[in-house]
């Protein structure tokens, strides 16, 4: 499994993190560009300490772990998915509709949300079913349906 993530990654920056869900066991983590860390063993220290300071330098940071790096690669679209469970769960439907604006400023904030287009998503109506939320990747009615359903709920849906 480790060598299919490592493969299916390719040339590209990024990562890749298969979890067991049952038991949350990591059965494969990629982290691309890596480095071969066997470089930084040699016995010359000179020789290691000049191919640490390459690594260091290098603009694509190989040296970062991007499957472990803190809030480098935020989730995205893919909690999407559990936010829609959990909106069905909680008894949304799929034509439950949103508010659907270009952006949304967080409550207790100046932090701001936007699509990918920066404008309103979909078709541009000033509202959105959750139906058409999901189909677009629409980040505004997620955020809101996020705060509508609050931590808990959404906590309790992804732990299932």
């Amino acid at each position: 499994m480790q060598q299919a993530a490592w493969d299916a990654l390719g040339d590209r920056k990024g990562a890749a993190v298969a979890i067991e869900p049952s038991t949350g066991r990591i059965l494969a983590m990629v982290s691309k560009p890596s480095y071969d860390a066997a470089q930084l063993a040699d016995n010359d220290s000179d020789a290691a300490n000049q191919v640490f300071d390459a690594l260091s330098a290098d603009a694509n940071q190989p040296l970062v772990n991007r499957a472990i790096a803190g809030d480098t690669y935020a989730p995205g679209s893919t909690f999407k998915l559990v936010m829609t469970a959990s909106a069905l769960e909680n008894g949304y439907t799929p034509d439950s509709d949103f508010d659907n604006p270009a952006a949304l400023t967080l409550e207790q904030s100046t932090t701001q949300i936007h699509n990918i287009t920066n404008r309103a998503c979909g078709s541009g109506t000033s509202r959105v079913s959750l139906k058409v939320a999901l189909q677009y990747s629409c980040n505004i009615p997620f955020a809101e349906l996020g705060l509508e359903l609050g931590a808990d709920k959404v906590k309790a849906t992804a732990e299932a």
